[in-house]
């Protein structure tokens, strides 16, 4: 088997996230599941994802909506302790630099927008938001791939791009870490909370396994010692089911075909110098 945590293991939090790994291996094995000796480090995500000796992994909302839904089983949905989240939903932060002169979202028509990955939940849900003002499109003059909400981050302080957008939990690790960089930035605003980035299985896992996973997931983060959980902004677990995150299968569907093109469109003026 294999299991995977590597979502937000900024290397600031890795020894925490090692903590949590360690406490989550130990109480697999109490609860008579066999889980590897150590998580894979593999940042080919979609291979981890859709591995058929997967325990467990953490994803993000969009691929396992648009894509691994029926391929995969949903254990559930972690709560993070931060502005822009909410039991198992988060948000994205919408972020700008303090000198721009935008103040409305519409306002970023025409400019640079820099983003993580294509599949990335945080930036399909902006873009969602733009069209929804009747900007479909021909919205930004430049798109920036990063390879990392980090360095996107990075890209609108040092006035690389303009505009970004980034998930709750990534916007406050920066904060924390990234201090001079963050005193150049501002939010613009938040997008609507939709469900967080559910942990999955393979798909053969058996009802059994699923419910002793839960359980472990539930345990381990309540008593996660106070370092540890205020490192991660771990704060709790829900039992998710596939009916929570269909309808944002939904939602950003209109999202990505009207965005696809335009990545296709722009893919002369896309960098990946920041990834």
């Amino acid at each position: 088997m294999i299991a995977a945590w590597s979502m937000y293991d900024w290397p600031e939090i890795e020894v925490h996230t090692d903590r949590l790994w360690g406490a989550l291996r130990d109480a697999l094995l109490e609860a008579g599941l066999d889980p590897p000796a150590d998580r894979t480090r593999d940042d080919d995500f979609m291979h981890v994802w859709t591995a058929p000796n997967l325990l467990f992994a953490q994803t993000c909302g969009l691929p396992y909506s648009r894509f691994l839904i029926d391929q995969v089983t949903l254990i559930g949905t972690p709560h993070y302790a931060c502005e822009g989240c909410e039991g198992p939903n988060y948000s994205s932060a919408i972020v700008v630099r303090h000198d721009s002169e935008i103040e409305k979202l519409h306002e970023s028509v025409g400019l640079t927008v820099a983003f993580n990955e294509p599949w990335s939940q945080s930036g399909r849900g902006a873009w969602h938001r733009l069209s929804l003002v009747g900007r479909k499109k021909t919205v930004f003059g430049r798109v920036l791939k990063t390879g990392a909400h980090r360095a996107s981050l990075r890209a609108v302080a040092a006035g690389e791009a303009d505009i970004c957008a980034v998930d709750a939990v990534c916007w406050a690790l920066f904060q924390r870490y990234d201090p001079e960089p963050t005193a150049k930035l501002r939010v613009l605003e938040w997008t609507e909370k939709t469900p967080g980035l559910p942990v999955i299985s393979h798909a053969g896992l058996s009802e059994d396994d699923r419910s002793k996973i839960q359980v472990v997931f539930e345990h381990v983060i309540s008593n996660l010692d106070t370092p540890t959980k205020d490192s991660l902004m771990l704060s709790g677990f829900t039992r998710t089911s596939e009916s929570d995150y269909r309808p944002l299968a939904e939602t950003l569907a209109q999202a990505t075909a009207e965005w696809d093109p335009l990545l296709g469109a722009l893919s002369d003026k896309t960098s990946s110098s920041l990834g």
